[in-house]
């Protein structure tokens, strides 16, 4: 799996009878993620020209991450000519979604990062001091 700063790619078998190229997108925040896949998902259709075929969008709203996945049917393992053609399907794909999304994903991670950083620091500085004092009688 190539990795970033904005989760990764994968290719994995998924249920009930598909091989799957993604990019998973987990900052290891939900907020972040969300808004990374809402610009992406905004831009849908230049991005699927670039990639050159339709992929499902799963923003996964009950979840942390989400993924940009193209699927195909999972190969055979009884037949040579399936298992090759799968295999050579999983690298073309995962690398045209390397090319299509990483230098976007990882720009865009990094500035949401330190924007949401410095949001946490104003944050805590607005927060009133809780220090108690006593009054003195």
């Amino acid at each position: 799996m190539m990795s970033g700063p904005f989760g990764g790619y994968t290719l994995s078998f998924a249920w009930p009878d598909l091989l799957r190229a993604e990019v998973y997108i987990d900052t290891g925040e939900k907020d972040i993620n969300k808004k990374l896949f809402d610009e992406l998902f905004g831009d849908r259709e230049a991005v699927e020209v670039r990639f050159g075929e339709e992929l499902a969008w799963q923003r996964l709203d009950d979840r942390r991450a989400c993924r940009v996945c193209v699927d195909r049917g999972a190969p055979s393992f009884d037949d040579g000519n399936d298992v090759e053609e799968a295999r050579d399907w999983s690298a073309e794909h995962v690398l045209r979604l390397h090319d299509v999304f990483d230098a976007r994903l990882r720009d865009r991670a990094r500035v949401l990062r330190a924007s949401s950083a410095r949001s946490a620091a104003e944050a805590s500085d607005l927060i009133p001091d809780e220090r108690v004092e006593s009054e003195v009688e």
